[in-house]
């Protein structure tokens, strides 16, 4: 479960967690981007025998995924914004972002068909 804490009132690092980790949420992840609740913009707790044990990292492994703070330009706000990570430590593309590469890769397919005075399809 993912938290993002908008106040002090909402218990995200109290009884919401205890809660949590009692009913079996394998992962908990408190995002704190104005520090509301504390000075760490990301924790990230793992379920561990109906207790959570915070982790050192944003790896969530029985999703073999992980959650990391990226800044850049996001639907044209340049923020730090929260990101999926895949195992190999590559941003999890969204589906615009996906939808962008890919309208980029056929625009090179086509600049490159057009070099030896081919005409691609569109």
């Amino acid at each position: 479960m993912v938290e993002v804490v908008s106040n002090r009132e909402g218990g995200e690092a109290g009884h919401k967690l205890e809660q949590c980790a009692r009913i079996g949420v394998p992962y908990q992840v408190i995002v704190d981007p104005a520090g509301q609740i504390g000075r760490e913009p990301l924790r990230v707790f793992r379920n561990s025998g109906g207790a959570y044990r915070r982790t050192s990292s944003g790896d969530l492994p029985r999703v073999n995924l992980s959650l990391r703070l990226w800044e850049g330009t996001y639907e044209g706000l340049h923020a730090v914004w929260l990101r999926w990570v895949d195992a190999e430590g590559r941003l999890v593309l969204t589906g615009a972002e996906r939808a962008q590469a890919a309208e980029a890769r056929a625009e090179r397919l086509a600049a490159q068909l057009r070099a030896p005075g081919v005409e691609p399809e569109r």
